[in-house]
């Protein structure tokens, strides 16, 4: 027998490693968040700041006194309720919270991929993919809410292949459930409903009347936990899912996102910038695909196609129909929609999209074997994946050593935590009690303990966005007097600056820093 190839019936998943791979994955997010603790961005704020919010009592509230709609309240809560249990501060919790999570992604990748294709080999693949690949690192060093939702991702691939095989209806209801925590997680889990339903509809061999009755069903369970809280959005703010803002990128620049995203998973990003390079790799992946799907069509038969798709798509296609929804829902909602294609977004895409390559490269070989040895195959596919994780390990040891001693990215990094201004904050306390505004008031929340400070004036609603607000016509402060606590390492293009302001008020310093200044603001008469 092929060693690089292990038959079901004769070797079981390698738990030992599975597991000790899932052990190292929590120990990496722990080190890299043991600096000053796990990453924090704005989003990071505010789930952080509902879930204490939460433990006090006060319900789905911002730092800000706001409702908060502008995410699903799942992570925020799962903070909360581990917060509550163990006496700890959600700041505290999410990193342990996150790592766990890590490890448990890892985990439940190994058991998918051997699920599927039965090879210790790709199985060791995925594991090192996950392991010394930045993609899920980088989102899970952050209090976000994406590795809870790739997690619940995976428990749904599972359990809608376990539906889909013997459809029962609990199966179905824990299906359900999944995907309604899944859409209470982010926004963009609504597509997990539209993948359920499109898996009952397209992969389930029951009678059409079984199906009109289990997609009801599947669609009451799943659907009625995000429509009750995005009713009490509306309720409470007039919007279903928050202000959200036109987008100005074009559907095509969005596409080209996604292309640099899913290439930056395999090639170091900072070769990609460069045009030539990009295009290439373009080329070769287009060159590659013709010809393996060329050699396919010459050297077998239609039957033994059709025999491997028959038996793919009942193993895969869950996962395929996901990633052709998430896909095409997050570009047209990024051309629709201010939102940028990033990694954190495209994030949920990792597992599957290794795990549907991993698959095809597994049947491609088997389709061929009678005239392409499967072992040059793996030999190949070792190679060009040992080259990848040997830099990828490189990178992220150094990256390690980095985030160990100066922090994760965002606020919890030494530019931040040094800060001169925060600094003077901690220790001291503004002589008035005039209202206060900031370019960063999310910092001034989660790093000096200040509540209510509110943004200072928007030209426009978002980056991505075009200018909104004539600064002429603007009426600021609303208040007699205020402060302004202007931090100059914030990048927030959006707002209106210093100077701009200074057009339309009186704008004194009161304390300059390194990196600030602390105004005090009057109308002007």
């Amino acid at each position: 027998m092929n060693p690089l190839y292990l038959s079901h019936a004769t070797k079981s998943p390698p738990k030992l490693l599975m597991a000790l791979s899932s052990l190292i994955g929590v120990i990496l997010i722990l080190a890299s968040t043991s600096r000053y603790g796990i990453g924090l961005t704005s989003d990071s704020v505010g789930y952080i700041a509902v879930a204490r919010n939460l433990i006090a009592g006060n319900g789905v509230i911002n730092y800000d006194g706001t409702y908060h709609v502008s995410q699903p309240p799942f992570y925020p809560a799962l903070l909360a309720i581990m917060g509550y249990t163990f006496g700890t501060d959600p700041f505290l919790v999410a990193r342990l919270v996150n790592a766990s999570i890590f490890g448990f992604i890892i985990y439940l990748s190994a058991i998918i991929v051997f699920r599927y294709t039965h090879s210790l080999l790709l199985t060791i693949i995925i594991l090192g993919m996950i392991l010394f690949k930045n993609p899920l690192i980088d989102v899970s060093i952050m209090a976000w809410s994406e590795p809870l939702f790739i997690c619940l991702i995976l428990l749904f691939f599972l359990c809608a292949e376990a539906y889909l095989v013997k459809k029962s209806i609990p199966l179905l209801i824990l299906l359900s459930g999944i995907v309604a925590l899944i859409s209470l997680t982010r926004y963009i889990g609504i597509t997990l409903i539209a993948t359920g339903g499109l898996a009952i509809l397209l992969l389930c061999r029951i009678s059409f009347k079984e199906k009109i009755l289990h997609l009801f069903l599947f669609g009451f369970i799943s659907v009625i936990p995000m429509g009750g809280w995005i009713f009490r959005n509306y309720v409470f703010s007039g919007t279903f899912t928050g202000e959200r803002v036109p987008s100005v990128v074009p559907i095509f620049d969005n596409m080209s996102s996604v292309l640099y995203g899913i290439y930056s998973w395999l090639f170091p990003g900072n070769i990609l910038q460069y045009r030539f390079v990009l295009t290439s790799v373009h080329l070769v992946v287009l060159i590659l695909g013709c010809v393996a799907i060329g050699y396919v069509w010459k050297f077998t038969s239609r039957k033994e196609r059709l025999n491997v798709l028959k038996n793919a798509v009942p193993q895969v296609g869950t996962i395929a129909i996901f990633v052709i929804v998430y896909l095409i829902f997050l570009i047209i909602s990024a051309t629709v929609i201010a939102q940028e294609i990033d990694n954190r977004l495209l994030s949920p895409l990792y597992i599957p999209v290794m795990v549907l390559v991993l698959f095809f490269v597994q049947k491609w070989t088997e389709l061929m074997e009678k005239y392409i040895s499967k072992r040059k195959v793996y030999q190949v596919l070792i190679a060009f994946t040992v080259i990848i994780l040997l830099y990828s390990l490189i990178f992220i040891v150094s990256e390690t050593k980095i985030r160990m001693t100066q922090g994760v990215t965002g606020y919890t990094s030494d530019i931040w935590q040094k800060s001169e201004t925060i600094q003077y904050l901690q220790n001291h306390t503004l002589e008035s009690n005039y209202p206060i505004y900031s370019n960063a008031p999310d910092v001034l929340y989660i790093l000096a303990n200040i509540n209510g400070g509110q943004m200072s004036p928007r030209k426009a609603a978002h980056w991505l966005s075009p200018i909104i607000n004539d600064i002429s016509q603007i009426s600021w402060p609303k208040h007699t007097k205020i402060y302004l606590i202007w931090f100059d390492n914030m990048e927030r293009s959006y707002l209106f600056t210093v100077d701009e302001l200074k057009t339309i008020a009186n704008i004194s310093p009161v304390i300059h820093f390194a990196d600030g200044v602390i105004y005090t603001v009057a109308k002007k008469d």
